[in-house]
């Protein structure tokens, strides 16, 4: 007999799940200051950004019962936003006299993708996606071990809101 301990400590080992990862292009356009050529500054920036999505497997939950092992995994989270710094190329840049362009700029400009890429992962529904992602994998990692050690019982995962 396999017990629900023993499945929440193999599954707690992994720590984080990441299930869905997706990249993004994106360009930002940022102007500043009032008046041309002496305070108006801006630029454009190009980027590719990172997001990854999953589940902290800490929270998984296991209860067996005479039909069913119930699982119940916490809903998938966004676990990392990066903007690849690498890939950063800037366009259009206007300098003003008074207003220089500064590394000030380039950070600033980072913040912003990092909250575009954060509103193009929900929009693109990933953390869906990514609950998705999660179930399957710890149904493929524990539907051999419930078949053989549970016989009858059916292996049962579940999303932490949706718990019954």
């Amino acid at each position: 007999t396999v017990t629900s301990e023993f499945l929440e400590k193999n599954l707690k080992n992994i720590g984080k799940l990441s299930a869905v990862e997706v990249s993004y292009n994106g360009v930002i356009t940022a102007e500043s200051g009032k008046y041309a050529v002496l305070t108006q500054k801006g630029y454009s920036m190009y980027y590719i950004g990172m997001v990854t999505a999953g589940i902290d497997t800490e929270k998984i939950s296991i209860d067996i019962n005479d039909a069913e092992v119930v699982v119940t995994v916490p809903k998938a989270e966004i676990q990392s936003l990066k903007v690849d710094t690498d890939s950063i190329i800037f366009a259009d840049v206007k300098k003003a006299l008074f207003n220089w362009t500064t590394l000030e700029d380039g950070i600033d400009g980072i913040k912003i993708a990092e909250k575009e890429l954060k509103l193009q992962a929900h929009e693109d529904d990933i953390l869906t996606k990514a609950d998705e992602r999660a179930e399957d994998i710890i149904r493929s990692l524990l539907e051999d071990i419930v078949k053989e050690a549970e016989g009858e019982r059916q292996l049962k995962v579940v999303h932490a809101e949706n718990a019954e």
